[in-house]
């Protein structure tokens, strides 16, 4: 009889936690549990936890009548938690409430009752596919919850190839140069660049070739002279060899020399240009976000970057603070089919500045030998132009370098 009565008072607490309602005798009752692992079966019924969605061609979030069913992923996922605590302040992030959309399960980490809603948005079938093909190397990393990547060594990420510039899987594969990318990962959550739940991100394969044939190198800058510390990504200058060249011929001679209907499944949007000297991933991310572009001339952004440090040091799992790793599938050693080509003298621009050094801005760069490093924004070095695809594409294929994704 005590067991059947100390589970029953069991019970009542995670009820209770759960349930939130504003009018009970115990909205500040210290003795409530944390709570974890909740099913979200179990709360199907309770009219105290909304649950919103967005579908891909609706810019507002919906209500849920019903709670018989619950957003399932990978057709919908889980986007943010807003909670009030009853006391009219509003409680955000995981620290009070996580979903995982694919255990179902409901995590609840605070003492006090709640009312809160889940945000869920539908990212499209070309994300689904994307999961599917992508298994366990597609996921979000530990410290960015805007984006879901593939993350591994070469060896381990062989699905996520994508043409672009034609729908002829047989021509992607033959000219890889011309038509091959890779996906970087896939907007999941809220972001300061106005990018919708769903885009993809993409990489050239390979580096950026000369019309001999040759690999192209690059400056980041015309320039690296501390006096000029406006040299971002956004800085402009009524000169053609002043101001953030690279930038310039993306988005010049690299965009302009695509044709339709390629063109307009790119999308224009702003870029993260923080600076980041920590060069790890705990902070990295963070300081990158600091600011983003904001160029008067082009107050919409841009629609050619390159990859952010983050990018690079998010692709694989490390342990350490410095990241190092020749093994990472984003080295550009392993673009496209490993060992098809030297790697050699290719070491590549990110789109990342490193604050600046004995009177030179630095930029970094991924090195010869898999670490990042930063060189001063004059030295030239190799370039694969980054992009965003319009949230509505659509995907076929395996996403293998055989039988890589093709957009339609």
């Amino acid at each position: 009889m005590r067991k059947k009565i100390d589970i029953i008072i069991f019970l009542s607490v995670v009820i209770i936690g759960i349930i939130i309602s504003y009018n009970n005798n115990i909205k500040n009752n210290n003795e409530v549990k944390e709570l974890t692992e909740i099913n979200v079966n179990e709360l199907k019924d309770n009219k105290n936890l909304a649950i919103m969605v967005k579908g891909t061609s609706e810019e507002e979030y919906t209500q849920m009548e019903s709670r018989d069913s619950w957003p399932e992923y990978p057709k919908y996922i889980y986007i943010k938690a807003e909670c009030d605590d009853g006391n009219g302040s509003k409680l955000v992030g995981t620290n009070v409430i996580n979903y995982d959309e694919k255990t179902n399960k409901l995590t609840m980490t605070t003492k006090t009752t709640l009312y809160c809603t889940l945000y869920f948005a539908e990212p499209g079938d070309a994300y689904s596919l994307i999961v599917k093909q992508g298994g366990d190397t597609f996921k979000q990393a530990e410290n960015d919850n805007t984006m879901h990547r593939f993350i591994g060594t070469y060896e381990e990420v062989l699905n996520n190839y994508i043409c672009f510039g034609t729908t002829n899987q047989g021509d992607c594969v033959q000219n890889p140069d011309e038509y091959m990318y890779r996906i970087i990962g896939v907007v999941t959550g809220e972001n300061d660049l106005n990018l919708k739940v769903g885009q993809i991100k993409v990489i050239k394969a390979t580096s950026i070739k000369g019309d001999d044939g040759n690999v192209k190198t690059m400056k980041w800058a015309s320039s690296s002279n501390s006096s000029y510390y406006n040299f971002t990504w956004d800085y402009s200058d009524s000169t053609s060899d002043k101001g953030a060249t690279l930038r310039y011929y993306l988005n010049n001679d690299f965009y302009n020399d695509l044709q339709e209907p390629w063109k307009s499944k790119i999308t224009t949007q702003q870029w993260y240009k923080g600076d980041d000297t920590a060069a790890n991933s705990a902070t990295g991310i963070t300081n990158e976000r600091t600011s983003i572009t904001n160029d008067t001339s082009n107050p919409n952004g841009y629609p050619i970057g390159l990859m952010y440090a983050s990018d690079y040091y998010n692709s694989w799992t490390y342990v350490g603070s410095s990241p190092y790793s020749t093994d990472s599938w984003l080295n550009i050693c392993h673009g496209y089919k490993t060992g098809s080509s030297s790697c050699s003298n290719q070491a590549e621009w990110t789109m990342t500045r490193f604050g600046y050094s004995y009177g030179n801005i630095l930029a970094w760069y991924v090195g010869t030998n898999g670490g990042l490093g930063g060189p001063a924004l004059d030295s030239p070095h190799t370039v694969r132009p980054v992009f965003y695809l319009a949230s509505n594409v659509k995907l076929t294929g395996q996403g293998n370098d055989i039988e890589p994704f093709i957009i339609s």
